[in-house]
């Protein structure tokens, strides 16, 4: 039976992939997280949902190329009975192209585990995308998907493609290709973050054309379960969760970026800039966020992830 000191060792496990990495490989909050999001449209495409499974819940956590070095955490390490989903992180995206590519060969692809052959001829996947598809196999509901951007990814303009209708669906068939390819369950989009409202409204209709590619491409291989569509963003409910399977926080316990609690551990705002100002409970706060949710009807089945950048609690 997978007891809580094994869930915990696992939650940082997982966690210690991220602080393994330099702080710029990873999530940001945004300077202007504390005032009201803009709101984007999108189109009409059918909105796909995880669901709860049996009574469980969809938990959901990234997995990230670079652990595999100082943390030495492994693909191998991972144990999927409580973790229903992981993100693949990160991949890259051209600006220029709106291309997607993957950000390590040997991480990716090339490494060998126990069990991989050095002899065998032909262009094979090794690296932890094949150890992933090899968990993904030995446990059916077990889910993978693609993450793209990041802090790092997600500076230097890389996102700017969103802006260019052309750009967009070169995204969305290059997404397109890496699932057929590597057997990846959907894509996570981390897009830190829109610095106007064109890149906001562009990233909107980029989830948009991603959400109706994925059910004609799931359609055309009469797959019935709908590919998944995930993002980390700071945007209004209405304009981007439809388009989403789950909604995702982006929560930090216990930053070491600034000296507030602001939002942090799913608390809710700070009164003030001052370290030592009391959470209201309310305001741009996780709580406040999931509570938004809730009273749009969408928080309502499975889990939302969420992002910590360290566990110093435990």
């Amino acid at each position: 039976m997978f007891s809580l000191r094994h869930g915990l060792v696992l939650a940082i496990a997982i966690f210690t992939t991220i602080l393994a990495a330099n702080a710029t490989q990873v999530m940001h909050k945004p300077a202007n997280f504390m005032d009201a999001p803009h709101k984007f449209e999108t189109g009409n495409a059918t909105p796909r949902v995880i669901h709860k499974r049996g009574g469980a819940k969809a938990q959901i956590a990234y997995f990230t190329n670079w652990g595999i070095y100082g943390a030495n955490f492994q693909p191998t390490d991972i144990v999927p009975g409580p973790l229903t989903h992981v993100l693949y992180a990160f991949a890259d995206v051209s600006p220029d192209t709106g291309v997607i590519s993957l950000t390590d060969s040997y991480a990716d692809e090339q490494k060998h585990f126990p069990g991989d052959s050095w002899d065998e001829t032909g262009n094979n996947l090794y690296g932890c995308l094949k150890q992933l598809y090899l968990l993904k196999m030995a446990h059916r509901n077990f889910k993978v998907s693609l993450s793209v951007g990041g802090w790092t990814y997600s500076q230097s303009g890389h996102f700017d493609f969103v802006t260019d209708a052309t750009k967009r669906a070169t995204f969305v068939s290059s997404a397109l290709q890496l699932i057929e390819d590597y057997g990846f369950d959907g894509l996570d989009l981390d897009f830190e973050y829109p610095s106007s409202t064109a890149q906001g409204q562009g990233f909107a209709d980029l989830l948009t054309s991603l959400r109706s590619s994925f059910d004609t491409y799931a359609a055309g291989k009469g797959d019935t379960t709908p590919y998944l569509l995930t993002a980390f963003r700071y945007m209004d409910v209405p304009s981007k969760i439809p388009m989403a399977s789950a909604p995702l926080i982006m929560a930090y316990p216990n930053s070491k970026w600034d000296n507030i609690r602001s939002n942090m551990g799913t608390i809710g705002s700070p009164t003030s800039s001052s370290s030592t100002s009391a959470p209201t409970g309310g305001g741009t706060g996780q709580c406040a966020g999931i509570g938004a949710w809730s009273s749009a009807s969408i928080y309502t089945d499975g889990m939302t992830a969420v992002y910590g950048e360290k566990l110093s609690a435990l």
